[in-house]
């Protein structure tokens, strides 16, 4: 899901703009790897004429799945993820027409987007200073994610365009 609002006022030299968005982000997988499992059947029951005597040239595999008799197997139970992220962003920016031959922009842009968080607290991430892996599940950490959450991601823009004559065009310009 996203929503988006823009919102533009001119007035008088002025061209204000802000504006901002959210968006909610998922990513659910659903992958067992072997959900019906691996099954091995190798060739010592069909091993003849004594089936306790091994030998390198003796018995087959195919046989001993027809026997159904297998020798081994596994099955994953793998967990399915279903985690999500939001997304929020505002800005606001200034044209300032100055004179004839000068606009200046400024504006500033704020955004924050949370750390991923999974629907059963499944998630984990291993620290390298404590040497210790960090659970969603034990409670340590808020919002049910592995990772702290950086507020701090503004950025501001100036610039200015300058024509020092009829052909030329000065323009220059900064920004986080």
């Amino acid at each position: 899901r996203e929503f988006q609002g823009h919102i533009t006022w001119l007035k008088g030299p002025h061209s204000l703009k802000f504006g901002g968005g959210y968006t909610f982000q998922t990513f659910n997988v659903v992958r067992p790897g072997r959900p019906s499992g691996v099954y091995d059947f190798a060739r010592t029951f069909t091993q003849g004429p004594n089936p306790n005597t091994s030998s390198a040239t003796s018995g087959f595999g195919v046989a001993t799945f027809l026997l159904g008799q297998p020798t081994g197997g596994s099955f994953t139970d793998d967990p399915s993820l279903a985690t999500s992220q939001k997304y929020y962003g505002l800005y606001l920016q200034d044209d300032w027409r100055v004179n004839d031959r000068l606009t200046i922009n400024a504006g500033l842009r704020y955004e924050y987007a949370t750390p991923w968080t999974e629907q059963n607290n499944v998630l984990s991430n291993f620290d390298p200073a404590t040497k210790r892996m960090v659970l969603a599940q034990d409670g340590s950490l808020q919002d049910r994610s592995t990772l702290k959450p950086d507020r701090n991601n503004f950025g501001p823009r100036l610039g200015l365009a300058f024509t020092p004559g009829d052909r030329t065009v000065v323009r220059g310009g900064y920004g986080v």
